[in-house]
């Protein structure tokens, strides 16, 4: 009896000692656990701060990509403003009309300087027209068997050459230039009209082409021919002294554009 008595509290004791060291055992488990629970939320927050830094950079990106687009933006839009302005002004300076901004922003000054053309051209047709009825006529003349009565030649008048038509058919003795071209080979400071007195007071008789003479001063590059006075080249050879004294005796005029203003 004591035997079984000592058997059964030896067993009781193992078994109390076995089940203090299956608690302990689970109470070190319980703690390893806890330790790596608590072990993770550090390594949570270091990998939302990454993710954070990886936002803010690619946000960075991004702007500077922004960026960089409006810069080029800017730089095209620049770019071609400057072809527009170029391309304006040559347009402008070759004389043609276009619907840019560009152009209606010149438009007055374009209006303007082309009236002021306008004005200086039909000053000039007034001036080179002298009256039909003050000229002598030069009698019509038909070519006969194809031969040309009228050619345009070349005379030497005062170390100046000028473009001359003979005033007879089929003869070349005889030259005649004309009134525009004298004023504008010798004297470019005066005006037709003046330069058509000064020949008055010398008493030299001025002429009117005919109609072959005209068409060959056509064909030859004169225009506005129909009462353009002819003058002989010997007149002009003959009086080329004292046209020069009465010109320069004779106040020089300006052209319009240069005259001053008066308010």
């Amino acid at each position: 009896m004591a035997s079984v008595a000592q058997n059964s509290i030896y067993t009781n004791a193992l078994h109390s000692s076995v089940t203090l060291d299956n608690r302990q055992t689970k109470s070190v488990t319980m703690s390893a656990t806890d330790v790596i629970d608590l072990s993770s939320p550090p390594r949570s927050a270091a990998s939302l701060l990454h993710h954070q830094q990886q936002q803010q950079q690619q946000h960075h990106h991004q702007q500077q990509h922004h960026q960089q687009q409006q810069q080029q933006q800017m730089q095209q839009q620049h770019q071609l403003q400057l072809h527009q302005q170029q391309r304006s002004q040559q347009m402008l300076t070759n004389g043609r009309c276009s619907n840019t901004p560009q152009n209606l922003m010149h438009g007055v000054p374009s209006a303007t300087s082309a009236a002021a053309q306008v004005a200086a051209m039909q000053q000039h047709q007034r001036q080179s027209t002298v009256d039909a009825s003050r000229l002598s006529a030069i009698p019509e003349m038909v070519s006969h068997n194809g031969n040309v009565p009228y050619k345009m030649q070349k005379a030497q008048i005062d170390g100046c050459t000028v473009p001359c038509i003979n005033m007879k058919a089929y003869t070349h003795n005889e030259l005649l230039m004309t009134l525009a071209d004298l004023k504008d080979i010798f004297f470019p400071h005066m005006t037709l009209e003046n330069c058509r007195k000064v020949l008055d007071v010398l008493n030299v008789e001025l002429y009117k082409g005919n109609r072959s003479q005209l068409k060959v001063f056509q064909e030859y590059g004169h225009h506005g021919m129909e009462n353009m006075a002819l003058v002989l080249v010997r007149d002009i050879i003959n009086f080329m002294p004292q046209l020069k004294y009465m010109v320069r005796s004779q106040p020089q005029e300006q052209p319009a554009h240069k005259r001053a203003r008066i308010s």
